[in-house]
């Protein structure tokens, strides 16, 4: 869930798109399109962040959001915003029982983790 670009500028709009991993159909598979809805009103009544528009596909998600105070850091946002929804999908996964989901996931974060170690 890495953010490939820090960006400093604020009072701006942005076209933001952010994929499950591996574009696992992850929204879909756990009914997490809620997850989206909660997240789009928490940074408007919190950050004042407005919401223009927005899609929710299987593995993916575009926005378009426009940051209107100079107090806001997107970068901070959207890390926020896919590590707790990360939280909230696997706890959904495990509450469904999506076990071969659940073991690959782990076992890609395992694998990952290690290479990380490796090359270190």
């Amino acid at each position: 869930m890495a953010i490939r670009t820090r960006h400093e500028v604020t009072e701006n709009t942005w076209f933001i798109t952010f994929t499950c991993y591996n574009w696992l159909p992850l929204f879909d598979e756990t009914n997490s399109h809620d997850l989206i809805y909660k997240w789009l009103k928490l940074i408007d009544d919190k950050h004042q962040i407005k919401t223009l528009a927005f899609v929710i596909m299987p593995n993916h998600v575009h926005l378009l959001l426009h940051l209107t105070h100079l107090n806001v850091n997107l970068n901070t946002i959207m890390s926020n915003a896919k590590r707790f929804m990360a939280y909230e999908v696997i706890k959904r996964l495990n509450q469904r029982q999506n076990y071969q989901l659940l073991n690959m996931l782990s076992s890609d974060c395992t694998r990952e983790r290690a290479n990380e170690r490796t090359i270190a």
